[in-house]
């Protein structure tokens, strides 16, 4: 982790599993922090690979 952000690396079919595996639920990126306090930066570019 560096500078409060923490890079994982991972193939493009395997962006679903990755975000289960860390409870990081991608619809709930724009509700309030008390949610989910995990920000997806790059949702944009993970987008087309969520199903």
């Amino acid at each position: 982790m560096e500078e409060g952000r923490l890079i994982l690396k991972t193939r493009a079919p395997l962006v679903k599993y990755l975000l289960q595996a860390f409870n990081i639920d991608p619809l709930k990126q724009e509700m309030q922090p008390e949610a989910q306090q995990i920000v997806i930066e790059n949702f944009k570019e993970i987008e087309p690979f969520l199903f």
